[in-house]
């Protein structure tokens, strides 16, 4: 990893298992690269996850932004850039951008509202001068403020569909909990393989609201849209991870949105 004024540059190759069936990059590929790069970043830099352990703290990420505007081919590298920016409100921002290592075409840009808590009590941490002057100084800035989250709202959408969802080991990482990329391979899995052979995400915002552990029974919905149509150029579906609770209540995890195109259209 090089670092250019406060700006992480990695290159990652693109597995052959982090393709779809025609040799096109997974959404959830984008989404490692740019987790594991901001990792690198934050260890670097003295404040990553084992760091903060050591002071009974963590990283947790509660909302990413990601627009994609190219799909990368297998066999292939990816040039990405990551960066922190000053605090916001509670959150650490931090941006993130893909290339492709041959054309340098921008592949995908993303923002990310972390936090950091306290990993015995999950008390949120303010913001303080400790870890804002280990953040490094990068004159690239981009506006952090999102637009109000949405809700999952089953009767604005003309189909719902429900599936079961069991955590596996793999789903989960340092901090204990699910991973937060893992919700998005859950949200994509359920969908039909006429749509994923059809269309792939220009857009997505996903929303963490609690976190999931091993033995949680879990579901996952996801609404379909009035715009939805295998004929339509693009369409938006919606999705939600929820937790069953002992009293047979549901306890949202996560909710995302997801903007699709068909795939010429890239």
């Amino acid at each position: 990893m090089i670092i250019e004024q406060g700006i992480a540059k990695h290159n990652f190759l693109l597995h052959s298992i982090d393709v779809d069936p025609y040799y096109i990059a997974r959404l959830e590929a984008y989404f490692n690269m740019m987790q594991e790069a901001a990792g690198m970043h934050a260890f670097h830099l003295g404040i990553g996850i084992p760091q903060l352990r050591e002071e009974k703290k963590t990283w947790v990420v509660t909302r990413t932004q990601m627009n994609i505007y190219k799909w990368a081919s297998w066999p292939t590298t990816i040039d990405v850039e990551t960066w922190p920016q000053l605090p916001y409100r509670l959150y650490y921002p931090r941006g993130c951008r893909g290339y492709s290592e041959t054309s340098h075409d921008l592949l995908f840009e993303s923002m990310t509202l972390w936090l950091i808590i306290d990993s015995e009590t999950f008390r949120i941490m303010k913001p303080d001068d400790s870890y804002n002057n280990l953040l490094g100084k990068s004159e690239r800035q981009v506006d952090p403020a999102m637009k109000k989250r949405l809700s999952f709202i089953p009767e604005n959408y003309k189909v719902v569909e429900k599936n079961k969802i069991k955590i596996q080991y793999h789903h989960t990482d340092s901090n204990f909990h699910v991973n937060n990329v893992v919700y998005l391979q859950w949200m994509i899995s359920t969908l039909p393989f006429p749509l994923l052979d059809m269309y792939q995400p220009s857009f997505v915002d996903i929303s963490y609201l609690k976190q999931a552990f091993r033995d949680d029974p879990l579901l996952s919905y996801t609404g379909y849209g009035a715009d939805y149509s295998l004929d339509a150029d693009e369409f938006t579906l919606y999705h939600n991870i929820v937790k069953v609770e002992e009293n047979g209540e549901e306890s949202a995890l996560c909710f995302a949105t997801t903007t699709w195109k068909k795939r010429e259209l890239f």
